[in-house]
């Protein structure tokens, strides 16, 4: 499914968002309002019209108060997120159900013994292993992994044409390599705009699991996204997902909430935890 493109501008509000029909939400990319009211009916209007279940909105601090008075609750926080300034993930759910989460309990019981395990720096990389910045002539071979990890996934991952189009807009892929074929990906998605780069897209042949792949990606990609002028590293990570979680939390991220049934990944709702990095000293 396509998404699609939401553009409002008039003397109460300005919007632009994104309609995503895969995930059933909307997000909010940028706006600004005089008139909380019709800025957030506007969007749950057309959070009906679009059968979108649930509408996300990254705000600054000074709008926080009066989203929340129209029925949006706080999910998460990133410091650093608006070029230094904190972004506060405020959500609405025009359908109920979308707002109650399955076994949410268990997944906060395992957050809370990922954070309880030391930090620890990534892994060298084992022999035979190559890791290199992915090209567009690597597409087709990403694709081909995306599609072997995930039977469903918010982004068509599994489409080689979408990926060379995010390479050529801002968004960093990063390889492993075995004997010439790809072992395990990631990307870095950046926000120049606002000085963010989103960690994602993170996958794994399992034929190479157990042997700290990913660890050393993310440890890369950060050395190549800060020489970018970038404030905030985060993460949304699949809640169900150990080991990810505790790849972020390892490695100095810090878990500031979880987004509840935010993304469709391998035909079902998925929670997804927040992780964010703004310091970015050595782990030892």
């Amino acid at each position: 499914m396509l998404n699609t493109r939401l553009h409002q501008k008039n003397g109460s509000f300005t919007i632009d968002a994104i309609i995503d029909q895969t995930n059933q939400r909307i997000w909010v990319s940028n706006y600004n309002f005089s008139n909380a009211p019709e800025f957030t009916d506007f969007l749950i209007q057309n959070a009906y019209q679009n059968s979108a279940d649930k509408v996300i909105i990254p705000a600054r601090d000074n709008d926080v108060g009066a989203l929340e008075n129209q029925g949006f609750v706080l999910e998460g926080r990133a410091e650093g997120f608006f070029n230094g300034d904190t972004a506060y993930f405020m959500s609405a759910y025009p359908s109920a159900k979308r707002r109650q989460s399955i076994n949410l309990k268990n997944k906060m019981d395992q957050l809370q013994k990922i954070i309880s395990m030391p930090l620890k720096p990534s892994n060298k990389l084992p022999e035979g292993y190559i890791v290199r910045n992915a090209v567009p002539d690597d597409a087709k071979a990403l694709a081909i992994l995306y599609d072997k990890v995930f039977s469903t996934y918010p982004t068509p991952l599994n489409d080689s044409e979408y990926i060379q189009k995010l390479m050529n807009n801002d968004t960093y892929f990063l390889l492993i390599e075995y004997n010439g074929d790809i072992a395990s990906a990631a990307a870095a998605e950046i926000d120049a705009e606002n000085g963010n780069a989103e960690m994602t897209n993170c996958a794994t042949n399992p034929e190479h699991q157990g042997k700290g792949l990913m660890s050393i990606l993310m440890n890369d990609l950060e050395n190549m996204v800060l020489k970018k002028d970038i404030k905030c590293l985060y993460s949304l990570s699949r809640s169900s997902e150990f080991g990810i979680n505790l790849i972020f939390h390892r490695l100095g991220y810090s878990y500031c909430g979880t987004l509840i049934n935010n993304c469709h990944i391998c035909n079902t709702w998925e929670d997804m935890h927040l992780w964010v990095k703004t310091k970015f000293s050595p782990i030892s």
